[in-house]
């Protein structure tokens, strides 16, 4: 007949011992050993706090319908500028078509597709050669971290030669320059941007020195040489909005959730490896105990 093992049962031997010996020397270098030396080694690895963290999300933008349109003629000193609140002080201003939709192509209630075109009326002796258009929109993202502005998209173009018509497509890109704080609710630079008395200079100079703003990358333009005399200057942007990296400083949970983990896979190894250390250590009597047999305990 066969015969075949139905139950496995480990003998435990116990090893006991006075307060003041060495074998409570051992147990307590061991204990201390098993709880610091996986916090040292998950420390000096790097990354045991969770100091930023990422994620993505596309975020909500909504075109303000506040704009400025700047050409540069072959005249110097005499751009033409199309603003969105015009001022007759301004002898370069002039009036000019302005168009704009927005697209929701996958109807989740958020933009996709932000598409402007311009039409600026020339003279006859006015040749542009290069494009300069600006427009503000509200920036909102909202899933992990809260943040809301007010954020230029600037687009620029230079042609060697004069043109007729400028059509270009780009990406949305957000850029920060520190991470946004977790589940603390950030409303900033909502003022006005685009303001009459300031110049493009000093625009540019007070908006790259924001930590949180917006612009434009991987833009594709086709400029289209020559000009009819009869035609205004047409301008035609697509601004596609795309998911963002957002870097953010995590909360204390997920710091705590992310230190614990490489703790505790840490604990395991050294946990184990002092275990067959003491084990080795009591088996052999290598510092004195009272070894008990469970066969010979009345």
């Amino acid at each position: 007949m066969a015969v075949y093992e139905v139950f496995t049962q480990h003998v435990t031997y116990k090893y006991k011992t006075t307060l003041c010996s060495k074998a409570t020397i051992v147990l307590v270098v061991c204990s201390v050993l098993a709880t610091f030396v996986p916090l040292l080694i998950s420390y000096r690895s790097n990354g045991f706090w969770l100091k930023t963290d990422t994620f993505q999300e596309q975020p909500d933008i909504k075109f303000s319908h506040d704009y400025l349109l700047v050409l540069q003629t072959d005249v110097p000193h005499n751009s033409i500028q199309c603003r969105a609140q015009f001022t007759l002080t301004d002898n370069f201003q002039r009036h000019c078509l302005f168009k704009s939709h927005e697209e929701d192509v996958n109807h989740d209630g958020k933009v996709d597709f932000i598409n402007v075109n311009m039409q600026v009326p020339l003279l006859k002796n006015e040749s542009v050669y290069s494009v300069s258009l600006i427009l503000t929109i509200d920036f909102h993202i909202s899933s992990i971290v809260q943040l809301e502005m007010k954020s230029l998209v600037p687009f620029q173009y230079v042609g060697a030669l004069p043109g007729a018509s400028l059509d270009a497509i780009a990406d949305l890109k957000f850029i920060q320059k520190k991470p946004v704080d977790y589940r603390i609710a950030e409303s900033i630079f909502r003022s006005p941007l685009l303001l009459s008395d300031k110049s493009l200079k000093d625009l540019f100079f007070t908006y790259s020195q924001r930590n949180y703003s917006t612009t434009l990358i991987n833009s594709y333009s086709v400029w289209a040489l020559g000009r009819d005399l009869e035609k205004a200057f047409d301008v035609k942007l697509r601004i596609a909005v795309p998911d963002i990296l957002i870097v953010y400083r995590p909360g204390f949970w997920q710091v705590i959730k992310w230190a614990w983990i490489q703790y505790v896979s840490i604990f395991i190894i050294v946990y184990r490896f002092l275990q067959v250390l003491q084990e080795y250590i009591f088996s052999n009597q290598l510092v004195p105990t009272y070894k008990l047999v469970p066969w010979k305990i009345t």
